[in-house]
């Protein structure tokens, strides 16, 4: 069952990385015909998404750690008072609330949800980014407009590659 989760998980990344992908190839075809930029110019352009990348990875890997730690204390304080009421529950058999606790996947800890909380929301912002910029590059709107669309498209889409790609290191070290 956990390889089809992965499977999932893995093909929604590969969608987003295939939008961000398609949209970086496009920006320079965009930027030479349309808004006539020398090669020079036209790599400077590729700035915003490079350091909106960057920004990123970093933060959203610090986000994935602080929120780890934050739910792993958290779900021990719950394991903890969950052990309490079987002990009362069982009379006490400590060896009957651990196997209880063991074998019984309601009380098992989910890495899942932990690395993927925030994935919708980067996933819809991501789009919504990527649209923006199709629709800015459809009516030639200001570089400026394109360059920030781009960016934050690739803000959001480097954060959901990087909660696939650690969920995927967690569940197979």
């Amino acid at each position: 069952l956990r390889n089809q989760q992965i499977l999932i998980l893995l093909t929604v990344a590969a969608i987003q990385y295939s939008c961000w992908t398609t949209h970086q190839a496009a920006l320079t075809t965009v930027l030479s015909k349309k808004y006539h930029l020398s090669v020079t110019n036209i790599g400077l352009c590729y700035l915003p998404n490079g350091v909106c990348s960057l920004i990123s990875m970093v933060t959203c890997g610090r986000y994935l750690n602080y929120s780890y730690k934050k739910d792993v204390m958290k779900h021990q304080k719950w394991l903890n008072e969950q052990k309490q009421q079987l002990l009362n529950d069982y009379n006490n058999d400590m060896q009957q609330v651990e196997e209880k606790i063991s074998n019984d996947p309601y009380y098992s800890f989910n890495i899942c949800h932990t690395r993927l909380k925030p994935g919708l929301v980067t996933l819809i912002l991501s789009n919504a980014g990527y649209i923006a910029y199709g629709w800015c590059i459809e009516v030639k709107a200001p570089l400026a407009s394109i360059l920030v669309t781009s960016g934050f498209a690739s803000l959001f889409s480097s954060c959901i590659l990087t909660m696939a790609t650690t969920l995927c290191v967690d569940v197979f070290p």
